[in-house]
């Protein structure tokens, strides 16, 4: 600070600026779906860190298989590589030219940070955790909070988790796109009988069975061979996997919890719940202004 201003490293620290992180999330794989848009900032540039990295812990959800023996957890997103990803877009972003952009998908997470590499850094420096900084005293100030460890170090944690096609570099942009887990299985295991209920998306089938003490109870959305009297495409059960996730641990679901889960208006919600009651899913229940629709036993 000379003569009263304050350099740009204060401005981004300061309690009142104009920086700010963009999260955006889109209900499919591409940007015509808006859901939300948010913007982390106008304060502290590490405040607004920790809120993204809170926001990270929200998105971030995790599948459980539950065994005999054990339980088993995934991640939607590897939450180490995750965070790691997104602290160096952080310190690394050129701010004479924009600010970290973070946006989810349907299928993937991306970070965006501007500048591409450091002039003078190679790709192949880049891989190896050689660091070149661009921002040298917002570093030493994420070091002294603990936001970062030693040098380098964030990308072997990256690279332990996925391997370098998740990184795009161009002159102008580095874009880390993670992503999410492959297909899940979850199974519950009860006192007097399993019950386990699966959502698969291989060979584009999706299959929910549920398994009780005095039977078994299997009902399947399946594009072969019109198996069900109504079949769903690959794109409809795309649009409707938060509704089966949900449904994986509730028996039933309201019109309103469907659009908070898909973030869609009343009338797709619509569509989306009547698909399931036609492909023998879910049934209706209560009046037209209170409706709930319950899985189908």
């Amino acid at each position: 600070m000379s003569d009263g201003a304050y350099n740009f490293l204060a401005y981004l620290l300061a309690d009142n600026n104009g920086a700010s992180i963009k999260v955006a999330k889109y209900a499919g794989t591409d940007k015509v779906d808006l859901v939300e848009n948010e913007e982390y900032g106008y304060r502290c540039l590490i405040t607004a860190i920790y809120r993204v990295l809170d926001k990270f812990s929200v998105e971030n959800k995790t599948f459980a298989k539950i065994t005999p023996r054990n339980r088993l957890e995934r991640k939607l997103i590897n939450p180490v590589a995750l965070r790691e990803a997104f602290i160096n877009a952080v310190v690394h972003n050129d701010y004479n030219l924009g600010w970290p952009v973070v946006e989810f998908y349907s299928d993937r997470v991306t970070i965006t940070s501007t500048g591409g590499l450091v002039e003078g850094l190679s790709q192949e420096d880049f891989f190896k955790g050689r660091s070149m900084l661009r921002n040298r005293e917002l570093m030493r100030v994420f070091k002294d909070v603990e936001l970062v460890e030693e040098l380098g170090s964030g990308m072997q944690r990256i690279l332990d988790a996925y391997d370098r096609s998740v990184f795009d570099i161009t002159p102008s942009f580095i874009v880390v796109t993670f992503p999410y887990a492959a297909d899940f299985e979850r199974s519950v295991s009860e006192d007097n009988g399993d019950t386990e209920r699966s959502v698969s998306e291989d060979s584009g089938d999706t299959e929910r069975s549920l398994s009780e003490d005095n039977g078994d109870f299997e009902r399947s959305l399946s594009e072969d061979n019109g198996d069900t009297e109504r079949s769903l495409s690959e794109a409809e059960i795309e649009k409707i996997t938060p509704i089966l996730q949900y449904l994986e641990s509730h028996n039933t679901i309201t019109p309103l919890e469907a659009r908070q889960l898909t973030g869609k208006s009343a009338a797709t919600v619509r569509r989306y719940l009547t698909l399931l009651c036609n492909s023998n899913v879910l049934e209706t229940t209560g009046k037209t202004s209170a409706t709930i629709y319950k899985v189908i036993r």
